[in-house]
């Protein structure tokens, strides 16, 4: 099949707020004609940040208004007649609650292909993930022999984990996240807007981290790591961004000041424009104990930003021999490495930066990253429509 006739493809998504598998989705349809043209995108539940951004590409998105946790016979049955009246030429889906169920949706629609989207390294048990979350994944890894044509991961380490717990290894294929390194850069401008906002002096040394308050994250280890820092006498601020991370939390606050932290730490909640924020910082660090593709270490890299990070994922993959690597649920090691990097001059700072902003372009471009998911999509559609299967 040739790409000049744009692919009609039909996005099933769970849902439409910020997070890894809403942003790529946005960025393939944001930077490729090509996928944006024929494109709609259905979320499961409802349109959110990423739905409304989306919309203003002219791509349609449309909501079944499901509620999480909850399985609702007419929304599905709504999505099949969707599917069956505008037989697109592929389906993908993100996340395993829409590759569950948009999956089988194609399958009754008129066997249409499927495309299934992975984005978690790996499935860990409770609290770390729900109950629901867990038997959707295990459904999922039995039909996935069956149903999709070809399952994207976004990280080795995803792929992996996916196959032992017992996904089809031979339908895997991994795309990893592509990054922009012209909206995310080295701005200076937006350093000395952002630090004068926020009553920070051009020589204080700014660690920062962007997530959402989650237990994967560990912020627990970041404060603890911080307390570590501080009491070795070093000084600092520590900047944090995401949802969940602002003054409404009282679980976060109260930590805060349980470890004296709170005239070092200032708490941003969610921000639009994290491009924005990234270069006001002279130390990125990511403290989680799970992650499968960490986006906002590649942006944060495309900033020029030397990494701390914990070994979860692709993250030591993505940062490479730029920054340092420590072992996660250690505040010990997290403090030893932050140190490091903080004691660096502020020109060895800068030049581990440039070194990560030069690799992010390097080994994963965005443009890389999107001319793969087409080359994907033009084989199973081209794969389909040779076999006559519809």
């Amino acid at each position: 099949m040739e790409m000049n006739r744009q692919l009609k493809i039909k996005h099933i998504i769970t849902g439409l707020s910020v997070g890894g598998a809403e942003m790529m989705l946005y960025k393939l349809l944001a930077y490729s004609k090509e996928l944006r043209e024929n494109a709609e995108v259905i979320s499961l539940t409802t349109s959110g940040p990423i739905g409304e951004r989306i919309k203003e590409l002219g791509v349609p998105v449309r909501s079944l208004n499901m509620k999480q946790g909850k399985l609702s016979f007419l929304p599905i049955l709504k999505l099949i007649r969707c599917l069956y009246r505008d037989k697109p030429d592929l389906v993908q889906t993100w996340m395993y609650h829409s590759d569950l169920i948009g999956g089988l949706a194609a399958k009754l629609a008129g066997r249409i292909p499927v495309i299934w989207g992975i984005r978690h390294s790996s499935l860990k048990k409770p609290p770390y993930e729900k109950p629901n979350t867990l038997r959707v994944a295990k459904f999922c890894a039995y039909l996935s022999n069956q149903i999709p044509a070809k399952i994207i991961c976004c990280s080795t380490s995803s792929m992996k984990s996916h196959i032992e717990f017992g996904y089809k290894d031979s339908r895997i294929v991994v795309i990893p996240n592509g990054f922009d390194t012209l909206l995310f850069d080295i701005d200076i401008q937006s350093r000395v807007n952002v630090r004068r906002n926020f009553g920070i002096g051009d020589d204080e040394i700014v660690i920062g981290m962007v997530a959402r308050y989650h237990p994967l994250k560990d912020y627990e280890n970041l404060l603890l790591a911080s307390e570590i820092v501080l009491n070795r006498g070093r000084c600092f601020r520590l900047v944090l961004c995401g949802d969940g991370v602002d003054s409404n939390n009282q679980e976060l606050n109260s930590r805060i000041k349980d470890l004296n932290l709170h005239r070092n730490v200032i708490l941003l909640g969610r921000q639009k424009e994290v491009e924005k924020i990234l270069p006001a910082f002279d130390i990125f660090v990511l403290s989680s104990c799970g992650e499968g593709f960490p986006n906002v270490v590649g942006e944060a890299m495309s900033c020029g930003l030397p990494c701390v990070v914990t070994d979860v994922g692709d993250a030591a993959l993505i940062v490479g021999d730029t920054g340092l690597i420590v072992p996660p649920k250690s505040p010990i090691a997290l403090a030893e490495g932050l140190e490091q990097l903080i004691l660096m001059s502020s020109e060895q700072r800068k030049e581990k930066g440039l070194l990560a902003r030069k690799r992010i372009k390097e080994l994963f471009s965005l443009t890389k990253t999107i001319a793969e998911y087409e080359e994907i999509y033009k084989e199973v559609a081209s794969h389909v429509r040779n076999s006559r299967i519809y």
